[in-house]
C-alpha cells in the first residue's frame, strides 16, 4: 500500500515538470513525423536606454507551453537573443495554453491557447511587451503591456529559408488571449 502512495506522488510530482525542447535543427524534416514544428517570436520593448531589468542579450528566455490534450508542460527554450528572440520546436499535435514567459531572472504569467495540428509548421505569433515609461511609477517596479502580434508574412518567410526540407505547409495558429 505505501509503494502505491510513493508511486502516486511521484508521478504527481512529474506531471508538474515541464519538458525542456529546444531549437530543431537546420536540416530537420517532419515527413513521418506526428508531429509539427512550432514557431513564434519573443519581442521586450524597453522603450528607453534602460531596458527592463538591464537585459543581457545573451539571456535565454523560455516559455511554458501545457498540452491540454495530454496534460504534458513543454519548457520551451527560445534562441539566445536577449529581447529578441525567437523559437522553433517540435511539439506533438493538440490544444496548448502558454502559461509563462521567463528571462531567467524573472518572469510574465501569460494566458492564451493555441493550437498544433499534426505535420505542418505552425506560427503562433509575436509576443511583445511594451515597457510603459512612467515617471509615477514605484522604485524597482515595472509595467508594461503585453501584446500578441500576427507577423505571418516575415515569419513565414523566416522559416521557410531557415528550413528549406520541411514541404509541409505552414499555418497560423496565432495565441487566442480571450479562454
Amino acid at each position: 500500500m505505501m509503494k502505491h502512495a510513493l508511486l502516486i506522488a511521484f508521478l504527481i510530482f512529474l506531471s508538474g515538470c515541464a519538458a525542456s525542447v529546444g531549437t530543431v535543427p537546420a536540416d530537420f524534416s517532419l515527413q513521418g513525423k506526428e508531429e509539427s514544428v512550432v514557431f513564434g517570436h519573443l519581442i521586450i520593448d524597453g522603450r528607453s536606454d534602460e531596458v527592463a531589468h538591464s537585459l543581457n542579450p545573451l539571456d535565454t528566455m523560455t516559455l511554458t507551453f501545457w498540452n491540454a490534450s495530454t496534460g504534458k508542460r513543454y519548457a520551451v527554450v527560445c534562441e539566445r537573443g536577449g529581447s529578441d528572440a525567437r523559437f522553433f520546436v517540435a511539439l506533438p499535435p493538440g490544444q496548448y495554453r502558454v502559461t509563462k514567459w521567463s528571462d531567467g531572472r524573472s518572469s510574465f504569467n501569460l494566458r492564451g491557447s493555441f493550437e498544433v495540428e499534426r505535420g505542418a509548421g505552425v506560427y503562433i505569433g509575436t509576443i511583445k511587451w511594451v515597457r510603459s515609461v512612467s515617471t509615477g511609477v514605484l522604485s524597482g517596479a515595472t509595467q508594461g503591456t503585453l501584446a500578441i502580434e500576427d507577423r505571418y508574412a516575415e515569419e513565414a518567410r523566416l522559416f521557410k529559408e531557415r528550413y528549406p526540407r520541411i514541404q509541409e505547409p505552414i499555418v497560423r495558429s496565432i495565441i487566442n488571449t480571450d479562454y
